[in-house]
């Protein structure tokens, strides 16, 4: 899914086969035999090797693919003022940025390893607090709304005290089924 700041999906690019993609970004469809121009530039590239190594160590790939690379790094491209978020099932990776959500300040809600759980209205339910991080486009992907909690699990990723590009000062990782 294409994001932008304000949390709302406004696109979609889908991956067919290794090198064909499609990209739906205000409704209009285009295909690509590479990876659309929007997400390009966003991974290290094989010349910036040591640190390509500790960037696949973090996001815990054993070898780069650019398309699993921008799932799980949401790929900020501050000049469209655009991210991007995998779409379900799978590890989903959401950002934590001051001024895109309510919060200001999320240690105060959450430390790093804290396990969450994501509760029917969307919510996150960690350290007894209930806290709206997570995209409302996600909420269609909650499958059983009978109970409070949904039984998709996560954990916070990282926190830092200083954010970093457009406010990015952590992340957290839910698994849906």
């Amino acid at each position: 899914m294409i994001m932008n700041f304000a949390n709302q999906c406004i696109g979609y690019i889908e991956r067919h086969e290794i090198d064909v993609y499609t990209q739906t970004l205000n409704g209009v469809v285009s295909s690509y035999n590479s990876i659309p121009p929007i997400m390009r530039d966003l991974a290290p590239e094989p010349t910036q090797f040591p640190a390509a190594n500790d960037v696949l160590a973090y996001y815990d790939m054993k070898k780069m693919d650019v398309w699993e690379y921008l799932k799980r790094s949401n790929g900020f491209k501050t000049s469209r003022n655009v991210w991007f978020l995998a779409e379900p099932p799978g590890q989903i990776w959401i950002p934590l940025v001051i001024g895109m959500q309510y919060y200001k300040n999320y240690p105060m809600y959450m430390q790093t390893g804290d396990e969450i759980e994501l509760m029917v209205t969307g919510r996150l339910y960690v350290r007894h607090h209930q806290i709206d991080v997570v995209p409302t486009c996600l909420q269609e992907y909650i499958k059983d709304k009978t109970k409070r909690f949904t039984g998709i699990r996560g954990y916070v990723k990282d926190l830092v005290d200083k954010p970093s590009i457009k406010g990015l000062i952590g992340r957290i990782i839910l698994e849906f089924p």
